[in-house]
């Protein structure tokens, strides 16, 4: 007998929508002259209790 092979799950971000966003640029516009080196990273900590398998979130 052949096993069953059950699918891997997969998460996808597609699409991100901001309600409001500021941007500050001090000493600007001098600042965009210099040289730096951004440390790209991203923090996730959801402030949500875990769903029931029943529910889903749609916000």
């Amino acid at each position: 007998m052949s096993e069953q092979q059950t699918p891997q799950q997969h998460f996808e971000i597609q699409k991100v929508y901001l309600k409001d966003v500021s941007l500050e640029t001090p000493n600007s516009p001098a600042i965009f002259t210099e040289q730096w080196q951004p440390e790209p990273r991203c923090v996730w900590k959801p402030a949500l209790p875990p769903l029931t398998e029943d529910l889903l979130n749609r916000c």
